[in-house]
């Protein structure tokens, strides 16, 4: 098996090389040299405030996010916590396992897996039950993220002594297995993480994001390699809708967000919008774009004159309650 995927993941990556040619080599500062309004990114704009999770705090400052259906979720990683919350805002659990958790990724409304070191947890989708616990036997590696790429197969990434490894765990046999990445070494799986569209998986490099998909039939293959003109570094997001890829990097010192359009190739980067307010990269669930903040933060990404009178009155209650709130951008 690991033969065969190193096998697949070699003549992926060469077969895919002919077509990255005919691919666009992103002009970064010209791009930026354009001011882009928020509404031609998205055509409405609201916001969930999260309850306050009484004599629990959620620190914003190391969080990450994950969306389903009817979920939201927030691994608090300096308090070692996952936090679960209706799409209204409202708490629904709260899990605080004995091991360090390092990633966590929904599936299909019916899991949400967490990754602790040398294993993972299986849990309901509402996070009030654990279901299983698997044990990776043999776990040679640091691992780094996964995802559930269907009900029986977990894809994980890992590093070790400066080389990146694709790994991948069978439920239904208790089977996990490495393997060496041939094209990838540490630094590009260093931060990278699973992304999903439309029920299928992805993964991105931190160093130049570079896209990977995970099939159902065990390929792993290149789906983008990205030019740029310009130096940019620290890939820190990407998400995907059915017609666009999105990329959060450094550029000067500063984040910008890439949106590009597969099927005409045209591109655009926005740091600020023409409004003055920055547009966020969080998870792209169902064409809506969530990213979560503290209500402090409100002030640098969007006016409530963007808002109806229903998330006008939101918006100033959450300022005053100091709340974390969830900004859901509706993408065109």
């Amino acid at each position: 098996m690991r033969c065969l995927l190193c096998c697949i993941c070699v003549l992926a990556v060469v077969s895919c090389e002919s077509t990255h040619q005919s691919r666009p080599c992103f002009e970064v500062k010209r791009a930026l040299g354009k001011e882009t309004s928020l509404f031609s990114l998205c055509s409405d704009v609201s916001i969930t405030p999260l309850d306050n999770i009484q004599n629990t705090n959620i620190a914003m400052d190391n969080l990450l996010l994950e969306v389903s259906n009817q979920y939201f979720y927030l691994l608090d990683r300096s308090n070692n916590q996952v936090a679960v919350y209706d799409k209204n805002g409202a708490y629904v659990s709260l899990i605080k396992p004995s091991d360090t958790v390092i990633d966590i990724s929904s599936y299909e409304d019916k899991y949400l897996d967490l990754l602790i070191g040398g294993g993972a947890l299986e849990y309901s989708a509402d996070g009030s039950s654990l279901l299983h616990e698997f044990s990776f036997r043999d776990c040679g590696i640091e691992l780094r993220s996964l995802a559930r790429r269907d009900d029986n197969v977990l894809v994980l990434t890992g590093t070790s002594s400066g080389k990146a490894y694709d790994c991948e765990f069978f439920i239904d046999r208790n089977s996990y297995i490495e393997m060496e990445s041939p094209v990838a070494d540490e630094e590009d799986y260093f931060s990278g993480r699973f992304f999903r569209c439309e029920g299928t998986t992805y993964f991105y490099c931190s160093s130049d994001g570079e896209v990977s998909h995970y099939t159902n039939d065990d390929f792993i293959w290149t789906a983008h390699k990205w030019q740029f003109k310009e130096t940019v570094s620290s890939f820190s997001n990407v998400q995907k809708t059915s017609t666009n890829y999105y990329l959060q990097f450094t550029f000067d010192g500063d984040k910008n967000v890439l949106v590009f359009d597969e099927s005409s190739g045209k591109y655009l980067v926005v740091q600020k919008t023409k409004e003055g307010v920055i547009f966020p990269l969080g998870v792209i669930h169902g064409n809506t774009n969530y990213y979560c903040c503290r209500s402090d933060q409100l002030y640098a990404l969007l006016s409530p004159d963007y808002l109806d009178e229903e998330g006008k009155t939101k918006y100033q209650e959450s300022i005053v309650k100091e709340s974390n709130v969830i900004i859901s951008y509706s993408l065109r």
